[in-house]
């Protein structure tokens, strides 16, 4: 029983040293996965946007965004301003993960339920003027 008590807590031990040591202990990165694309950065209405595509594949989209700004508060529902254009056409996110309205620094994650390939994606922001962002030929 003894042996067995102790093959356990070995096995324990090396299970948490191999997180640990992967980054999912307490303080790392363990929720954030790689991007799954280069950063884009554009300007709108005084607004700096950038986007990073965090997941694009056959289910789903999800980019990081982050809107900063000088000169006005940042008071819009993200999902109601951006389009995703793909080649199923132009959808808007489902849900935005991030920063309440407010402020000049918001950021945070949005979501499209629309599956799209990284060299099909245009993001379209309406923020009194517009600006786009496009993965297209992108040989990265």
């Amino acid at each position: 029983m003894r042996r067995l008590s102790v093959l356990a807590a070995g096995a324990v031990l090396l299970l948490v040293g191999g997180l640990a040591a992967a980054g999912f202990a307490e303080g790392g990165d363990a929720g954030r996965a790689p991007a799954a694309g280069p950063s884009r950065t554009a300007r709108a209405a005084e607004i700096e946007i950038s986007v990073t595509p965090m997941r694009v594949d056959a289910s789903a989209a999800v980019f990081e965004v982050v809107f900063d700004t000088h000169s006005t508060d940042l008071d819009f529902d993200p999902t109601e301003v951006v389009t995703l254009d793909g080649a199923g056409g132009a959808v808007r996110p489902a849900t935005w993960d991030g920063d309440g309205p407010g402020g000049h620094h918001r950021e945070g994650e949005l979501r499209f339920d629309t599956g799209v390939r990284l060299d099909e994606v245009v993001l379209r922001f309406d923020l009194g003027e517009s600006a786009v962002l496009t993965w297209k030929d992108d040989g990265s």
